[in-house]
């Protein structure tokens, strides 16, 4: 049985393996181009390992439905105790120790510090940092960002769901000392559901019980999380009510191993109307990525989901736009199945393919509406 890693794309721009205008979503940009440059030998053991959690957790609470809406961004990776797993079984870890940059690293005094610090954490904890890993983040963590007028940064609000109670416990315990001398520094309410809040220093709030816990930038935004979960009535609306999050999850279903959203309404209204500028200052960017740059300013969302199709590891795009729909300057981006490169062949030794669809003489043509004037050919 064969595994490939594929980049796949979603309406009308198959083709694309990289995205956005580079000063907005830079960082989107570089995780596509981070997946491919894997080779294949990592895509078959990972996408092997993966295979049988195809679908999400049953029983994981669905975090997107117990957040407040409103959230201009949403992260979310699922089953992180297997990734966790194959990455400790791999030969490149177990090779590390004997890595001489490894070994000149832990020379240094910044090395012994570091492998100090692990030591100490670990007899703390009572386990590894590997099992830490595992027991504790290998379920799902959820994340959501909430944007503040007048100020920069968003508030966040993270959900984590650990595969079981026993280590989130256990770190309960080993927590309670330190808790004690920090009393003067914390301040403790009663949430719904009569899960108790901790506040520390009126800058992180802290909701916990059984295998969940729900961090928080604002008391408010974990207040509003323990009234939907535990089911109480309120006029405020979950995530999953948002318009664009609804549009998103109905375009890329369920059971992805890992999933980010962006509200590009909102990253609109704040950029004054669009996402990105009409006209782009780089022609290399406006030649690879200009298709996909428009559609996000006619889109309401832009979503990345990674998981498993027909036994690939799949990492793809969505937007709820067309790239036929968009005016005809933007046309030659998005080629004609006539004018479509068909996927190079699987010859033996490959390592990874890629392949563009473009209107190149259509795009030379159309030069001067795309391209600012100082990146003009």
């Amino acid at each position: 049985m064969q595994h490939d890693v594929s980049i796949e794309t979603s309406n009308d721009f198959s083709g694309y393996n990289a995205l956005s205008d580079r000063r907005y979503f830079q960082s989107l940009h570089e995780l596509l181009g981070e997946f491919t440059m894997r080779a294949r030998l990592f895509a078959v053991s990972l996408a092997a390992c993966l295979w049988p959690l195809a679908a999400q957790s049953a029983d994981m609470l669905d975090a997107a439905a117990i957040m407040p809406g409103g959230a201009v961004a949403f992260a979310e990776v699922d089953q992180l105790e297997r990734w966790l797993q194959t990455a400790q079984d791999s030969e490149f870890i177990k090779a590390l120790p004997d890595n001489p940059q490894v070994k000149a690293f832990y020379k240094t005094p910044q090395g012994q510090q570091a492998d100090a610090g692990r030591r100490i954490l670990e007899a703390q904890i009572g386990m590894d940092l590997w099992t830490l890993g595992k027991k504790v983040f290998g379920g799902r963590i959820s994340a959501a960002f909430y944007p503040v007028a007048g100020r920069k940064e968003p508030d966040a609000l993270i959900i984590l769901q650990a595969p079981d109670a026993t280590a989130l416990n256990i770190l309960r315990e080993k927590a309670e000392p330190f808790l004690a001398l920090a009393k003067d520094r914390t301040e403790t309410t009663t949430g719904a559901g009569d899960i108790v809040i901790r506040g520390f220093d009126k800058k992180l709030f802290l909701a916990d019980k059984d295998n969940w816990l729900v961090l928080g930038s604002t008391r408010s935004l974990v207040e509003q999380a323990l009234i939907f979960k535990a089911g109480q009535g309120t006029d405020s609306k979950p995530l999953t009510q948002d318009a664009p999050f609804a549009a998103m999850q109905k375009q890329t279903g369920q059971g992805h191993l890992a999933r980010a959203y962006l509200n590009a309404e909102m990253v609109k209204q704040a950029q004054g109307g669009r996402v990105s500028p009409a006209k782009l200052d780089n022609g290399g960017v406006s030649l690879f990525n200009g298709g996909v740059n428009e559609l996000l300013n006619h889109t309401s969302f832009a979503a990345l989901t990674l998981g498993l199709n027909d036994e690939r590891l799949a990492l793809a795009l969505h937007v709820g736009a067309k790239g036929s729909a968009l005016p005809a300057t933007y046309q030659p981006y998005f080629p004609t199945k006539a004018q479509a490169v068909d996927a190079l062949p699987e010859v033996p030794g490959l390592i990874a393919a890629w392949t563009l669809n473009r209107d190149f003489a259509g795009w030379y043509q159309k030069r001067e509406e795309l391209l600012q004037e100082q990146a003009l050919p």
